[in-house]
């Protein structure tokens, strides 16, 4: 049986293999009849795509090129796919403060240039880079933005995606209830869109929940299911997985040779993929199960590969650094907040003196209505008058502000600007006084003169 199972995976491989070829060659070719730098980064994101989990290595080469040539071209679409596909690429290959650095990056540009589906996408993935880590408040933390976001803005394309990413959350706190009810809802939305792939995903999880409720039964069960919607999808990823599980329910029966088995296929598709934690995982059950049979050869070999892959993945400097980058991007979040609730007082200050400059063009208007009127000479001076002393103040407010920042906050600079100022606007409301006087309510016209009046005889 194991025989023809392998038989029918290399099959199945291969023919992806295949296709995959074919895929590549026909992309490569439209690559090279592009003519502008986006169009050229747009198919290096689907070339990219290609080779998404089951290829990290060129995954990351690719996205690296779109990135680029997405820069020159100020192409934002391409330089937010890149980041993406590049965080995805060092996820993978378990560098996990690369991964976060391009994340946060990305995050930082769906802020600059809001769009709920590429923010949700980019919050989901920070979740899973933090469960994957065993942060899981932080995990939660950005699970539940994205969900929010898609409560709010019915970014319905990816709920599914929110309800599984809080199944395995729950699955890592060992909270089994939720862990099951939340891959029950991910698992009837596969249904209800007919999509195979996310039932894969959707057992595989379940399998994974009833491992750590201890019903290895019912978790078996789960995978073998799952193996066939995954083997289909060629979603080696979570075949990975897959495999771990059934390796690990063998294992805690008594069946080791199983488990041997499929220790070892996890082994070595995470060996062929780069699958950095499912190697890790795979050399230590191998680990244990030779130590259990005094295969001490064996056990050594397995306990040597894993002492080698965690130098290379979780030394200290890596582990600051993420501590590093998760600091700085809280520190960034507060300063977003900060600013946020700045330039919403600057907007509600902005209307208040929109609804004051139109407050006193209304003003002028009845002022030139009531001119037109009979009414005494008066009541037209006191709207003249105060008309005139509103659009004053307003501009004393407008150009406070400036005169603030041309002063660079010193007292004798702005007070000096201020005194000219004064000068300036109060010569001028006395001349456009008179002269509205004279023309709306026919007084007299009598311009200012400094010193004495002319004409005066002795």
């Amino acid at each position: 049986m194991k025989k023809v199972l392998l038989f029918f995976l290399t099959l199945a491989l291969n023919t992806h293999l295949g296709a995959q070829n074919r895929a590549l060659d026909s992309l490569r070719k439209q690559y090279a009849k592009q003519t502008t730098d986006s169009a050229r980064a747009d198919v290096l994101w689907e070339i990219a795509n290609v080779y998404a989990q089951n290829q990290p290595d060129s995954l990351l080469f690719n996205a690296q090129q779109m990135l680029f040539i997405s820069k020159q071209a100020n192409y934002l679409r391409g330089q937010l796919r890149a980041l993406k596909q590049m965080a995805d690429a060092y996820q993978y290959l378990g560098n996990y403060p690369q991964a976060l650095q391009y994340y946060l990056k990305r995050l930082q540009l769906d802020e600059k240039y809001p769009n709920p589906k590429r923010e949700v996408v980019t919050l989901l993935s920070i979740a899973n880079l933090y469960q994957l880590q065993s942060q899981f408040n932080l995990a939660f933390v950005y699970a539940r933005k994205a969900f929010r976001i898609i409560e709010t803005k019915r970014v319905e394309d990816y709920r599914w995606y929110g309800l599984i990413t809080f199944g395995e959350l729950y699955a890592k706190t060992n909270d089994i209830k939720n862990a099951l009810l939340y891959n029950q809802k991910a698992y009837d939305l596969a249904i209800s869109k007919h999509n195979d792939a996310w039932k894969g995903m959707c057992l595989n999880n379940t399998g994974n929940v009833y491992v750590k409720a201890g019903a290895y039964d019912k978790a078996s069960t789960y995978y073998r299911s799952a193996m066939g919607y995954l083997l289909k999808d060629n979603n080696e990823g979570f075949l990975c997985e897959t495999y771990q599980g059934l390796a690990t329910v063998y294992y805690r029966t008594g069946k080791t040779d199983s488990a041997i088995y499929y220790a070892k296929k996890v082994f070595n598709l995470a060996s062929s993929r780069n699958f950095s934690d499912n190697y890790m995982v795979a050399c230590k059950l191998l680990t244990s199960i030779y130590v259990q049979k005094k295969n001490a050869d064996s056990a050594l070999v397995y306990q040597s590969r894993l002492l080698a892959m965690k130098d290379s993945l979780f030394s200290q400097e890596k582990v600051r650094a993420v501590q590093n980058l998760t600091i700085t991007e809280q520190i960034r979040q507060k300063e977003r907040q900060r600013d946020l609730i700045l330039e919403e007082k600057q907007r509600e200050y902005d209307r208040k003196m929109i609804l004051i400059g139109l407050l006193i063009i209304f003003m002028f208007a009845a002022t030139l209505f009531i001119s037109k009127r009979k009414v005494k000479a008066r009541v037209i001076e006191f709207f003249v008058v105060l008309s005139l002393l509103l659009v004053f103040e307003y501009l004393t407010l407008l150009l406070h502000s400036v005169i603030n920042k041309y002063a660079q906050e010193a007292p004798f600079t702005e007070l000096l600007i201020l005194l000219v100022l004064a000068v300036v606007l109060t010569r001028s409301h006395h001349y456009l006084e008179e002269l509205l006087l004279h023309h709306l309510a026919h007084k007299p016209y009598q311009p200012h003169h400094h010193g004495h009046e002319a004409g005066g005889s002795k």
